[in-house]
């Protein structure tokens, strides 16, 4: 076959290289002796200098040569001879078609979308799964910073009844214009469960920042009562609202997330395991994906009773 090859040869092709396909430790791999033959490479030799190639470019991007290239000694089929050989990821064989060359122009080309269709789908999906991650590491320090306030609003003397659960909910409507339950509405939240799951990732690091302003600043200024400590809480959350709307963002009108809750345990199921989950960072450990931790003591661990649109 040469040139671009017709939907009839792309079909025997994928059948041809799926039918090549092993299994090492629960992985896919590719015989190097096999591509050797079906990319009619005359020379072992050749070929090796090639693997070589390649993998000195995993190494240089801080890959695990090993990972992706699996020597091995093999017997010769019919003989009592041995032979060296190399078993490859799809990684590994996406970096060797960058380094091998092969005369029928239309398998080389095959041969490497065919490689690296999956190599990109896993780096994209390790992407996404390292952006998600980052949303479910917002929501936990959103949860800490929340505890913290809490906590400090009650050891300021905010001890009426809701007083704490009165001074977040202000604070959100600094923040986002409208009323708590509003906001809640208006991403799909459950009534019955906390705000933040359902906000866009930018509003829960904007509530864990004025959260945190707000408990720096009853320290610095020796806040005390509900009076001044809601008054600092709202000042900070126009503060976040004035500084995102200068640039052009406006926290009411973001899109809701993907609820952190559902998404940890999504993302706990589908995680790749084993040699599926190698990318060309092998060596780069996968993202821990942390379960819905515990919520923050709300006003009622607090001897105090919570709105029912609290945080």
């Amino acid at each position: 076959m040469s040139g671009v090859p017709n939907i009839q040869e792309i079909q025997r092709l994928i059948e041809r290289f799926e039918s090549l396909k092993k299994s090492h430790e629960g992985g896919e791999v590719w015989s190097g002796r096999d591509l050797q033959g079906l990319f009619e490479i005359a020379s072992w030799k050749t070929f090796k200098n090639a693997v070589i190639r390649a993998q000195d470019h995993l190494e240089g991007s801080e890959a695990d040569p090993a990972a992706h290239f699996i020597q091995e000694i093999d017997a010769i089929p019919g003989s009592r001879r041995e032979q060296e050989n190399f078993y490859m990821t799809r990684t590994g064989a996406y970096m060797l078609m960058q380094e091998l060359q092969v005369k029928d122009t239309g398998l080389a080309a095959f041969a490497k979308t065919y490689f690296a269709g999956q190599t990109q789908a896993a780096e994209i999906i390790q992407k996404g799964m390292a952006e998600l991650n980052d949303r479910l590491k917002s929501r936990e320090e959103l949860r800490k910073a929340e505890r913290d306030l809490s906590a400090t609003l009650w050891s300021r003397g905010v001890t009426a009844k809701g007083g704490i659960g009165i001074i977040r909910s202000e604070g959100d409507k600094a923040l986002f214009g409208q009323p708590t339950r509003i906001v809640k509405k208006n991403v799909g939240g459950n009534s019955k469960k906390p705000l933040a799951d359902n906000l866009h990732t930018i509003n829960i690091k904007a509530k864990e920042l004025t959260a945190a302003m707000t408990v720096h600043n009853a320290e610095e200024k020796d806040l005390q009562g509900h009076f001044q400590l809601e008054n600092e809480h709202v000042e900070n959350n126009l503060t976040i609202r004035d500084a995102l709307g200068r640039r052009g963002i406006k926290p009411e009108d973001l899109p809701a997330g993907e609820n952190t809750e559902r998404l940890a345990r999504q993302l706990a199921s589908k995680r790749p395991r084993g040699k599926q989950a190698e990318g060309l960072q092998a060596r780069t450990p996968r993202p821990t994906l942390p379960g819905p931790p515990a919520e923050p003591p709300g006003p009622e661990a607090l001897g105090q009773t919570p709105l029912p649109f609290d945080e």
